[in-house]
């Protein structure tokens, strides 16, 4: 562009310039003059003197700038608005505050909306028309400024953001045909479940902050070490999260007496008790569920005894590298920003979900569920994959290593027997031209698996005469979802049947129900998969405001009772309850929330568009693994709530990678091609460093050492049930009967039990847990003392009080 072609469309600018902040003027005179007005305060043509100084500022501005857009095209104009843009802090005070008024004044004008203490609906109606042309004016500043300055951005960045709108429009398509067509919203007959956590706007707000800071460090030509900031976020987590108290739930009901101590109940009582099995000698029972969270718990037992929140805290310290690994994977894909927001997003949402015990359905960091460290193992897995496939060459003991984190998976949740196959059919895709080499790494794959596997699926032959991952009577709960009358068992134990020929009835109904059926299984699947995509987003901030309860009437007290008044508009419980998402939902947005699913949407498609472009595939792999595990959830009937926090971390994964790429479109935008001269793009994946050859004698060692660990590894649930020493055999000893205060009298229908007593819980007359599956804290007509008592099997006591 020659320069007197680049002056006249300056001139343009500025003339457009001008006449916008013109328009902007009127509009906001125009809604000055649309308020009702008191007759009482009138003083001149119907205004009072409050809204009659506001007119005139108004008219005055409009007059300026009315004036500005005549003028602007003249040389001396337009120079000495060049030469005042020209200044480097006037620019950066001018963007900076733009975007500050705009931040604050759009969150003010929907508060105006939403709020309904009328003392402060009537000061933000009054103020509203000033506030919006604040916005509209610094969204032009922000707009326009650099434009001005720089010239409008082209070539990569132009194409990132058509393909980000071609994705944002797919994405708004398929949203679209699921509110037409009902698919995902109208609820199946069982496993409907609702959202899980929510994160807020203002968390979000946040974690971008954070990696904002990140990126400015960045362009700064500053680099902290990888090593440091994974330690910032995995203590900025443990903090977080051990710091925040528990609250009942569920899966951890409140305290009671007689020791007023949180226990585990339901399924995670069930993990614990195989747990505590393993620590008195009386091994798993049967084909147990999910051995290698069971050896887990046994040994935060052995290092915390019975103290639940000892345990808790040291488990938040292993889930707490759940953040840690998507920063990793952020940085690796995109840009250290974006990984920065993705630790920060999860960090925020699980402390959430901690917060939000009891009140909608969690699975939490400090409760004694497998969700979580599911998710960890997912995302693991999907940071070894990717590192692998980002240079093969280099990681030739990779396949073996994933397929060995791919068995120790199965043993934790045999679902993710879907990503096995997954894994293992990418990785004979990804070197299709290359055939030799595709097949040596299933093969390593393959081998992997045997090596963590064999273990286990031994033991369950010896056991029931097949190899087996999961619980018969757990994979007979299918029946009960694979029929055309949902909740009523298919399949029942027949009287004198072994585990391993109920195994085979099941398998063998299943297989018969879908071949007769496929009709109805097809429409289930479809139906709880779009379920769980759904719900993933609008666990995505879905209010532009984070006041969700507009009716508080603490507004005009937030001087003296600003606590209260966070907790009663800002918090994630007040979000919750003031969203329609957590009670039936069936598709209905909130007000607003067609904008902020919208705005989403575009950042999630962003997400996914700049990952294609800098990885190519690879930048897939995340969405990959995510939608690979939903549709294990909707082969198994069921959607929403815990059971998908294994998948729905790669949409807040894409979410912080559109993010982080709006940042360096922000960046780029404000400074110019020609004054970001710190930034540097990341073109080595990040942590890459060389290694150097070693010799092939030692090459075979370490083949050895990584073979010997993966099956040391998965021998873990097996060797566990072996070590300790069973406490409970026989009669009790002497000692033990002689503590009795009264002997008991002899009759032959007395029966002494002994063992080791878990969970005691007192309640009053008709109090009791919810459920019914542990008859020792069911709901009963009269006062009683329940605990589990663990010897050979774990019985359910109940002493009448």
């Amino acid at each position: 562009m020659t320069t007197s072609s680049r002056e006249m469309t300056r001139q343009w600018a500025w003339s457009l310039y001008a006449w916008l902040a013109t328009l902007e003027g009127i509009i906001a005179l125009d809604a000055l003059l649309r308020i009702p007005g008191e007759t009482s305060s009138a003083w001149l043509l119907g205004l009072s003197k409050a809204r009659l100084t506001l007119a005139v500022s108004l008219l005055f501005w409009t007059a300026c700038f009315t004036a500005l857009g005549v003028f602007a095209r003249r040389d001396r104009v337009v120079g000495a608005l060049n030469a005042w843009l020209a200044r480097p802090w006037r620019y950066t005070a001018a963007l900076v505050f733009s975007l500050g008024i705009f931040l604050v004044g759009t969150q003010f004008l929907h508060l105006g909306y939403v709020v309904t203490d009328p003392y402060v609906r009537g000061y933000l109606t009054r103020l509203s028309p000033l506030l919006l042309l604040a916005v509209l004016f610094a969204f032009q500043n922000l707009l326009l400024l650099p434009w001005l300055r720089h010239g409008w951005p082209g070539g990569r960045a132009r194409r990132l953001l058509l393909l980000s709108l071609v994705l944002f429009a797919v994405l708004l398509l398929l949203w679209g045909a699921m509110a037409l067509t009902g698919l995902g919203l109208i609820p199946d007959q069982i496993g409907w479940d609702p959202p899980g956590t929510p994160i807020l706007l203002l968390q979000v707000a946040v974690a971008v902050f954070v990696g904002a800071l990140v990126l400015l460090l960045d362009a700064l030509g500053v680099h902290p070490r990888d090593a440091l900031i994974a330690l910032l976020i995995w203590g900025a987590a443990v903090w977080l999260w051990g710091g925040q108290p528990m609250q009942p739930d569920y899966f951890s009901p409140a305290p009671r007496p007689p020791n007023f101590e949180f226990y585990p109940y339901s399924d995670a009582a069930t993990h614990d008790v195989l747990a505590q099995r393993l620590l008195i000698g009386a091994g798993f029972p049967g084909v147990a569920r999910k051995p290698l969270y069971a050896v887990f718990l046994a040994g935060l037992h052995l290092l915390a005894g019975q103290d639940y929140q000892r345990i808790a805290f040291l488990q938040v310290m292993v889930l707490a590298l759940l953040p840690v690994a998507l920063y990793f994977l952020g940085g690796r894909l995109h840009h250290r920003a974006s990984g920065v927001i993705a630790a920060a997003l999860i960090l925020l949402r699980e402390r959430n979900a901690i917060a939000l015990s009891g009140q909608i359905g969690v699975s939490h960091a400090k409760l004694l569920m497998s969700d979580l460290p599911a998710t960890l193992g997912a995302v693991a897995l999907t940071l070894l994959l990717v590192r692998w496939l980002d240079a093969p060459q280099r990681r030739p003991r990779a396949p073996l290593v994933l397929g060995g984190v791919l068995g120790l998976l199965l043993l934790l949740r045999p679902q993710m027997s879907v990503l096995a196959a997954a894994v293992t059919l990418l990785a004979a895709l990804w070197f299709w031209r290359q055939p030799r080499r595709a097949a040596l790494n299933v093969a390593l794959i393959l081998l992997g698996l045997g090596l963590t596997l064999t273990p286990w699926l031994t033991r369950s032959y010896r056991l029931i005469g097949e190899f087996a991952l999961n619980d018969p009577n757990q994979n007979a709960f299918l029946t009960e979802l694979y029929t055309l009358t949902p909740g009523e068992a298919a399949v029942t134990r027949l009287p004198g049947e072994s585990d391993g020929e109920f195994a085979r009835r099941v398998d063998a109904y299943l297989s018969a129900f879908i071949r007769q059926h496929p009709d109805v299984v097809a429409r289930f699947v479809a139906a709880h998969f779009a379920h769980s995509l759904a719900e993933m987003m609008v666990t995505l901030p879905m209010s532009p405001w984070v006041v969700s309860d507009g009716g508080s009437d603490l507004f005009p007290h937030w001087r003296t009772q600003g606590e209260k008044l966070w907790a009663d508009c800002c918090s994630a419980a007040t979000y919750v309850h003031a969203m329609p998402f957590w009670d039936d939902w069936r598709g209905t947005l909130p007000p607003g929330g067609a904008g902020m699913l919208a705005f989403n949407l575009f950042l999630v498609a962003a997400g996914l568009a700049v990952a294609w472009k800098r990885r190519g595939a690879l930048g897939l792999v995340p969405l990959g693994v995510g939608l690979v595990y939903l549709g294990s959830t909707a082969l198994g009937r069921y959607s929403g709530w815990r059971l998908i926090l294994p998948a729905d971390w790669a949409l807040f994964f894409y979410y912080a990678l559109g993010w982080g790429q709006a940042l360096r479109w922000g960046l780029r935008y404000a400074v110019g091609p020609m004054s970001a001269k710190g930034h540097r793009e990341h073109r080595e994946p990040l942590g890459y460093t060389e290694k150097p050859l070693c010799s092939p004698c030692l090459r075979v060692r370490i083949w050895a050492i990584a073979a010997l660990t993966l099956l040391l590894l998965g021998s873990l649930p097996v060797l566990a049930e072996n070590i300790a020493p069973f406490r409970y055999v026989g009669a009790p000893p002497a000692e033990a009967l002689a503590r009795l205060e009264t002997p008991a009298p002899s009759n032959d229908n007395m029966v002494i039990l002994w063992g080791r007593a878990l969970y005691p819980r007192f309640y009053p007359r008709g109090q009791g847990e919810p459920g019914g599956a542990w008859a020792a804290f069911a709901p009963r007509e009269y006062p009683r003392l329940g605990f589990v008592l663990l010897g050979v099997n774990p019985i359910n006591i109940v002493l009448p009080v």
